[in-house]
């Protein structure tokens, strides 16, 4: 549909995962905006205000380069990579709270600023500067899953659908007033990075629009339902360890939830065989057996069983089941 530049299109009903649509009138003023963000999870959002006429984009505000890699050689962050793409030189404070950037982002004059996976705490005074103040992009359906790892619990409470929500910042952790939402129906067989790719495509869809409406008056935030509100946890290495005793519906979800970082992993001979992609099979045995199911590698869980597909032994290559049965045969 081709908008004219007097209109834009505004969220209306949400149907089934889509949001439909309606036109009004607005402003053709251009918004300053300010872009604070890290992740690959940003990047397709701010690439949609960065082609919205409605924006100009006044500054972009990273983490720092850090080491990555066995030589741990300093590396950009995807919004950096994203960043130098549109000619924009990104400020890349070690902290924000020691103020060492506040003048440079009073200057920028920004009506209103948008956080996207940026990793770090912001402080007060920089969310208020923007003369809207500060939105922010949350990859659930708020209030449910606060906190750091939405798209990981959507995954590991097998939940039917999530969503992502746009929302203005407060004092509090993902407390503040919600200005739209999408929602997202769930096969029960993504995995993080796909849920979170997803995610990611479809807040780009809605965030120009919404913040555009709220700028303007048209759109007006609302309180969240703070006595439905639930919140996550941050996910490490830790919560990748799999126990067989555990049944195989969970034990799947948590494979896809820490696919790709941290993963999961499980012991045998004293090693780690990382696990990448497994599939539930209906079977009973004594938990913790290990047994071939069609050529490759399988294991009994506390109910069902998992097959393991795709695997990686410790200082090794990613291989599939049958290759590790052929290379090192059924584990005792």
């Amino acid at each position: 549909m081709r908008i004219k530049p007097n209109q834009l299109v505004i969220p209306s009903v949400l149907v089934e995962g889509s949001l439909l649509f309606k036109l009004v009138k607005t402003s053709n003023e251009t918004q300053n905006i300010l872009l604070i963000g890290t992740s690959d999870f940003a990047v397709p959002i701010f690439e949609s205000i960065a082609n919205d006429q409605r924006f100009y984009i006044v500054g972009v505000i990273t983490q720092p380069d850090k080491p990555a890699g066995r030589k741990k050689e300093l590396k950009e962050s995807p919004v950096k990579e994203w960043s130098k793409t549109k000619s924009i030189l990104p400020l890349q404070p070690e902290s924000l709270k020691d103020g060492s950037i506040d003048e440079q982002v009073k200057k920028m004059n920004a009506d209103v600023a948008l956080v996207v996976a940026y990793g770090k705490l912001i402080p007060d005074d920089l969310l208020n500067m923007p003369k809207f103040g500060t939105a922010n992009v949350h990859p659930s359906l708020l209030p449910e899953y606060r906190g750091p790892a939405p798209i990981q619990y959507a995954i590991l409470k097998g939940n039917h659908k999530t969503g992502t929500s746009v929302m203005l910042i407060d004092e509090q952790m993902d407390h503040g007033p919600l200005l739209t939402q999408m929602e997202y129906k769930l096969s029960g067989n993504e995995t993080y990075q796909e849920l979170s790719d997803t995610l990611s495509r479809l807040s780009a869809n809605i965030v120009p629009e919404a913040l555009s409406l709220y700028i303007n008056g048209t759109l007006k935030p609302v309180e969240q339902n703070h006595n439905k509100a639930t919140f996550t946890k941050m996910i490490t290495s830790n919560d990748g360890s799999l126990f067989w005793e555990k049944d195989a519906v969970s034990l799947g979800r948590r494979i896809r939830a820490l696919n790709p970082e941290p993963g999961t992993y499980c012991m045998i001979d004293g090693k780690r065989l990382k696990i990448k992609h497994a599939r539930n099979i209906g079977r009973d045995g004594k938990p913790g057996e290990y047994f071939e199911h069609e050529g490759s590698l399988a294991v009994q869980c506390g109910g069902d069983a998992l097959v393991l597909d795709e695997v990686q032994p410790e200082g090794k290559k990613w291989i599939t089941g049958e290759q590790y049965l052929n290379g090192y045969g059924l584990p005792k």
